[in-house]
């Protein structure tokens, strides 16, 4: 073992992903309830649990702490580029949804989709939303050079930037950005 890290508050507090970045930072992901100190001091939810990325560095001190969050609940994962950016990808379930960008997204219904670029710094860089009147949820995300995939799945209807419905129970979608 290298280094090792705790982190926890007065709620549920759950690490979902893990990535590296180019310069040898550890990304990680998850969800927290009410407050947690991530070591940078205390953060608190804005509703239900909100999605949280770290920054740390090599040697495992936080760096960067970045949250996202409305008055449901918001959990991730990560990946980042080989420029430095993270890329989160997630489900929320807020009436209203702001990355941080100032563009706030209304929900579609049920559990939705979203994706937020990064910088190192932890500010967003751009947002990109999707959902439906049913229940997404990515299950995989990946970052190329110049492109990124994912998986997951979907109930009812949903909207990829293109409209597909489900065969029954729960389905599965993959696309690619570039």
């Amino acid at each position: 073992v290298i280094w090792s890290a705790a982190f926890g508050g007065t709620g549920n507090d759950v690490a979902e992903a893990v990535a590296t970045s180019a310069s040898s930072e550890v990304l990680v992901t998850g969800s927290f309830e009410d407050s947690v100190d991530f070591g940078t001091g205390s953060q608190t939810s804005a509703g239900g649990a909100d999605c949280f990325v770290l920054q740390l560095t090599s040697a495992g001190a936080t760096s960067v702490v970045t949250t996202l969050g409305g008055t449901g609940d918001e959990v991730g994962t990560v990946a980042a580029d080989d420029g430095g950016t993270w890329v989160v990808g997630g489900t929320w379930t807020s009436a209203v949804l702001d990355l941080g960008d100032g563009l706030p997204e209304p929900a579609n219904g049920g559990t939705d989709l979203f994706l937020g670029d990064f910088n190192s710094n932890g500010a967003t860089v751009g947002s990109e939303f999707w959902g439906g009147s049913g229940d997404e949820t990515f299950t995989s995300l990946v970052v190329g050079s110049s492109e990124m995939g994912t998986t997951g799945t979907f109930t009812g209807s949903t909207d990829l930037d293109q409209t597909y419905t489900s065969a029954g129970g729960t389905d599965m979608f993959m696309f690619l950005l570039l």
